[in-house]
Protein backbone atom coordinates (compact mmCIF):
# COMPACT_ATOMS: atom_id res chain seq x y z
CA UNK A 1 0.00 0.00 0.00
CA UNK A 2 1.18 3.44 -0.99
CA UNK A 3 2.54 5.53 1.51
CA UNK A 4 0.92 9.17 0.99
CA UNK A 5 1.44 13.28 2.65
CA UNK A 6 -0.25 16.01 2.10
CA UNK A 7 2.72 18.79 2.47
CA UNK A 8 1.79 22.44 3.27
CA UNK A 9 4.80 23.63 0.42
CA UNK A 10 4.73 24.19 -3.03
CA UNK A 11 6.12 21.81 -5.18
CA UNK A 12 8.87 23.58 -6.10
CA UNK A 13 9.94 24.45 -2.30
CA UNK A 14 9.93 20.30 -1.53
CA UNK A 15 12.09 19.64 -4.75
CA UNK A 16 14.71 22.34 -3.33
CA UNK A 17 14.83 20.87 0.21
CA UNK A 18 14.48 17.31 -0.84
CA UNK A 19 18.44 16.40 -1.53
CA UNK A 20 19.36 17.86 1.04
CA UNK A 21 17.08 16.42 3.95
CA UNK A 22 17.66 12.89 1.73
CA UNK A 23 21.39 13.19 2.01
CA UNK A 24 20.90 13.91 6.13
CA UNK A 25 18.88 10.90 6.32
CA UNK A 26 21.75 8.79 4.70
CA UNK A 27 19.93 8.55 1.16
CA UNK A 28 21.51 9.12 -2.22
CA UNK A 29 20.00 10.83 -5.13
CA UNK A 30 20.62 8.48 -8.31
CA UNK A 31 18.51 10.06 -10.49
CA UNK A 32 15.57 12.64 -10.38
CA UNK A 33 12.75 12.36 -13.06
CA UNK A 34 10.76 15.73 -14.07
CA UNK A 35 7.70 14.10 -15.74
CA UNK A 36 6.18 17.77 -16.13
CA UNK A 37 9.40 18.53 -17.91
CA UNK A 38 9.57 15.16 -20.10
CA UNK A 39 5.52 15.40 -21.01
CA UNK A 40 6.72 19.06 -22.61
CA UNK A 41 9.77 17.62 -24.07
CA UNK A 42 6.81 15.61 -26.00
CA UNK A 43 4.34 18.63 -26.54
CA UNK A 44 2.15 17.59 -23.82
CA UNK A 45 1.74 20.66 -21.14
CA UNK A 46 0.28 18.93 -17.57
CA UNK A 47 -0.11 21.52 -14.89
CA UNK A 48 0.37 19.23 -12.06
CA UNK A 49 2.81 16.07 -12.96
CA UNK A 50 5.04 15.15 -10.58
CA UNK A 51 8.92 14.30 -9.92
CA UNK A 52 9.78 11.26 -8.97
CA UNK A 53 13.37 10.64 -7.06
CA UNK A 54 15.04 7.59 -7.04
CA UNK A 55 16.64 6.61 -3.58
CA UNK A 56 19.52 4.32 -2.59
CA UNK A 57 21.24 3.47 1.08
CA UNK A 58 24.38 2.10 0.39
CA UNK A 59 25.40 0.20 3.14
CA UNK A 60 21.61 -1.03 2.89
CA UNK A 61 22.31 -1.83 -1.22
CA UNK A 62 25.84 -3.40 -0.87
CA UNK A 63 24.05 -5.83 2.32
CA UNK A 64 21.32 -6.47 -0.65
CA UNK A 65 23.67 -7.45 -3.13
CA UNK A 66 25.92 -9.71 -1.21
CA UNK A 67 23.00 -11.25 0.21
CA UNK A 68 21.46 -12.30 -3.23
CA UNK A 69 21.70 -10.56 -6.34
CA UNK A 70 18.15 -11.22 -7.19
CA UNK A 71 17.95 -8.56 -5.21
CA UNK A 72 18.63 -5.44 -7.37
CA UNK A 73 14.81 -5.75 -8.17
CA UNK A 74 13.64 -4.04 -5.47
CA UNK A 75 16.20 -1.17 -6.15
CA UNK A 76 16.24 1.85 -6.02
CA UNK A 77 13.30 2.95 -4.23
CA UNK A 78 10.97 5.97 -5.55
CA UNK A 79 9.61 8.68 -4.13
CA UNK A 80 7.19 10.81 -5.86
CA UNK A 81 6.55 14.53 -5.38
CA UNK A 82 3.25 16.20 -7.56
CA UNK A 83 0.25 18.70 -7.33
CA UNK A 84 -3.27 17.51 -7.35
CA UNK A 85 -5.81 20.27 -7.40
CA UNK A 86 -3.25 22.80 -5.91
CA UNK A 87 -2.07 20.66 -3.67
CA UNK A 88 1.24 18.99 -2.83
CA UNK A 89 1.86 15.42 -1.75
CA UNK A 90 4.41 13.32 -1.12
CA UNK A 91 4.55 9.46 -2.19
CA UNK A 92 6.58 5.90 -1.93
CA UNK A 93 5.42 2.35 -1.96
CA UNK A 94 6.76 0.22 1.23
CA UNK A 95 9.33 -1.87 0.40
CA UNK A 96 8.76 -5.09 -1.35
CA UNK A 97 10.97 -7.75 -0.66
CA UNK A 98 10.96 -11.60 -1.00
CA UNK A 99 9.39 -13.50 2.09
CA UNK A 100 12.52 -15.30 2.25
CA UNK A 101 14.33 -12.19 3.31
CA UNK A 102 16.84 -13.03 6.32
CA UNK A 103 15.73 -10.86 9.62
CA UNK A 104 18.85 -8.91 9.63
CA UNK A 105 18.50 -7.43 5.41
CA UNK A 106 14.61 -7.17 6.72
CA UNK A 107 16.05 -5.14 9.79
CA UNK A 108 17.71 -2.99 7.35
CA UNK A 109 15.33 -2.54 4.91
CA UNK A 110 13.16 -1.46 7.92
CA UNK A 111 15.20 0.96 8.94
CA UNK A 112 15.14 2.66 4.83
CA UNK A 113 11.50 2.45 4.96
CA UNK A 114 11.67 4.74 8.24
CA UNK A 115 13.96 7.00 6.88
CA UNK A 116 11.59 7.76 3.98
CA UNK A 117 8.97 7.98 6.25
CA UNK A 118 11.33 10.48 8.15
CA UNK A 119 11.75 12.20 4.73
CA UNK A 120 7.90 12.88 4.10
CA UNK A 121 7.76 13.70 7.85
CA UNK A 122 10.58 16.35 6.88
CA UNK A 123 9.39 17.79 3.51
CA UNK A 124 5.54 18.28 5.20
Amino acid sequence: MEHRTESSQAQAEICFQFEALAQRLGLTVLAVHDLGESMLRRGRAFDEAGVVYSLVSWPVVDALLEHDPALVSCLPWRFAVYTRAGVSWLSFQPLQVPADTPPRLQGLLATVEEKLLQLADGLR
